[in-house]
């Protein structure tokens, strides 16, 4: 049954491996058009399908430029109910933002701006417009040539790099490899805490042909934390089984983390960016009945989701750590583009 996929999947992968080759060749030979914003723009993307980390790398990115720059986030607001530029207010819901924006905006308040727009380009123009940001990071958008940002950061998770991987249904890039070149930094997400020498230097290898370079990032789960904000201590967690809930596409660092923890609860998974009606949160009481469980844990996108059928639930929020490092590289380079963005 496998052979039989691979025969189906692979002619499947040359045809879209020829679809984006003209659609590349088309946007470099000039025919399609490419907006250059005169500010700073950073564009946070990857080449594979879902689960690289995005939403925790442009967190991370949010932390370090906020203090300095009046920052502006713009996504496509995916799976959202609403179109064309929305700005976030008092009034948005994830409905009306998509989830992980909403959780930009929900996280970090009127500390940045927070909007969404299928078409970056229009999204742009209207936050200099509105708000006149210094520098604007847009979210999942290292794809979209469209709009050419500034400095261009390629996330790509350490389980299964995008230099080992195949183009869709063959594999789940869904971009060319060689796009890598486009890109000013190369980030290696979700590497584990205990990742050999020998490993990391084998992945360096293997990116060397692509000129940028690479940081390696992991992933720092924290306490959970209820709707009001207050931690829910693991060792409470410990005490009795739980209903583990995901909409995202890779949940198995959560879980494995949860397990090293030895804590002891059932995982109800959900396609990524799942919106969690009345039919599913009836799906979700039936299961929590029938298990038994007295707490539901979920992932902070859930949550903004969740929140309102389940306002007992926890969350587990998490955040990116480079290496010291890495992390001053990163800072330098950022710091650096955007300064000579600004002096043009």
């Amino acid at each position: 049954m496998e052979t039989l996929l691979k025969i189906v999947a692979m002619p499947l992968a040359w045809l879209v491996g020829g679809i984006l080759r003209l659609r590349h060749f088309l946007y470099d030979a000039g025919l399609y058009k490419i907006y250059r914003p005169s500010l700073p723009v950073i564009a946070v993307g990857n080449l594979q399908l879902g689960g690289a980390g995005k939403t925790p790398m442009t967190e991370y990115l949010i932390r370090l430029l906020k203090n300095d720059y009046r920052t502006a986030v713009l996504s496509r607001g995916y799976k959202r109910r609403t179109k064309g530029f929305v700005m976030a207010g008092k009034d948005t819901t994830p409905l009306s933002l998509g989830d992980e924006p909403f959780q930009f905006y929900r996280k970090f308040g009127s500390e940045i701006v927070v909007a969404v727009d299928e078409n970056r380009a229009r999204g742009i123009r209207l936050l200099q417009h509105h708000v006149n940001p210094q520098v604007i990071l847009l979210d999942d958008a290292l794809q979209h040539r469209r709009v050419e940002a500034g400095l261009k950061v390629l996330l790509t998770p350490f389980h299964r790099p995008f230099v080992y991987d195949r183009l869709f249904p063959a594999g789940r890039l869904r971009d060319l490899k060689i796009r890598a070149r486009n890109a000013d930094i190369i980030v290696i997400t979700k590497t584990p805490p205990n990742a050999t020498a020998g490993r990391k230097k084998s992945l360096l290898s293997a990116l060397e042909k692509y000129g940028k370079p690479v940081l390696f990032a992991s992933i720092v789960y924290e306490t959970p934390r209820d709707a009001a904000g207050k931690e829910i201590p693991w060792e409470i967690w410990q005490k009795e089984p739980f209903l583990l809930i995901t909409g995202i596409a890779d949940a198995k660092p959560l879980m494995d983390y949860l397990k090293s923890k030895n804590l002891k609860f059932s995982h109800l998974k959900f396609p990524d960016h799942h919106h969690y009606d009345k039919h599913t949160r009836e799906h979700i009481r039936k299961q929590i009945h029938r298990l038994g469980a007295k707490r539901i844990l979920t992932t902070e996108k859930d949550f903004v989701k969740l929140q309102e059928g389940f306002p007992a639930a926890a969350y587990v929020p998490i955040r990116f750590a480079l290496e010291s490092g890495d992390e001053k590289l990163l800072k330098h380079l950022i710091y650096e583009q955007i300064k000579s963005t600004k002096s043009l």
